[in-house]
């Protein structure tokens, strides 16, 4: 059974060739999205209303860091950006909320579910090529409770570096913020998160202490 499941699922995410159309699969709405190096690899279509566990599977497969979520909005600031706010669902839902603050150069780049590889995967469009005062970043709670699947402590910790890394590197002032607490997560009822948060936000001060960021 798990090979037969894992032969699906190679054809549903299978290519012909760069440029090509997507393979046909039965029950695949963006089949006909293209693959391999493209001249616009964002397709415009709308988010599902009902099959979401679809949708998730073409993101994961397809775009994986959601380059092009923001894309058409990064391309669009006119005005010189001071801080970027980049993160998963937190951030992303404070302009949900309440989108006045996010003016006058400030700019929210969260993006709900996501782990710190795929914000790393983003950080150049979402952060860098913004020319930003400042970053905020706030990672790790999805990598905590298995958005992406298993990784090490130490790997999440190397992602984060990156990002802060790489911010440097382009004369980016670095904000670090801690992992807000949680006993459990909804969408993840078998983690306990507590001691894995808290040992997370302990590096994160270390770190932050030693490289002079916020």
């Amino acid at each position: 059974m798990r090979i037969q499941t894992l032969t699906a699922l190679l054809a549903a995410i299978s290519c012909l060739a760069p440029g090509a159309a997507q393979t046909k699969v039965p029950g695949d709405p963006y089949a006909d999205d293209l693959v391999g190096i493209v001249a616009d690899p964002c397709p415009t279509h709308p988010r599902p209303a009902a099959d979401y566990q679809m949708y998730n599977l073409h993101m994961l497969t397809r775009d994986h860091g959601q380059l092009c979520r923001d894309a058409a909005q990064n391309a669009a600031l006119k005005t010189p950006v001071r801080v970027v706010f980049m993160g998963d669902s937190i951030t992303d839902n404070w302009i949900g909320a309440d989108a006045s603050p996010f003016t006058n150069g400030l700019v929210d780049r969260g993006i709900s579910g996501q782990t710190s590889p795929q914000m790393l995967i983003r950080f150049r469009n979402d952060v860098i090529l913004l020319h930003p005062t400042a970053v905020h970043i706030m990672a790790g709670t999805n990598d905590i409770a298995g958005n992406t699947g298993a990784v090490t402590m130490a790997t999440v910790e190397g992602n984060i570096t990156g990002m802060a890394e790489l911010a440097r590197a382009y004369g980016i002032k670095v904000i670090l913020a801690s992992v807000p607490p949680a006993a459990a997560f909804p969408w993840s009822p078998a983690k306990r998160p507590v001691s894995q948060i808290a040992a997370l936000n302990t590096w994160l001060r270390g770190y932050a202490k030693v490289h002079g960021h916020s």
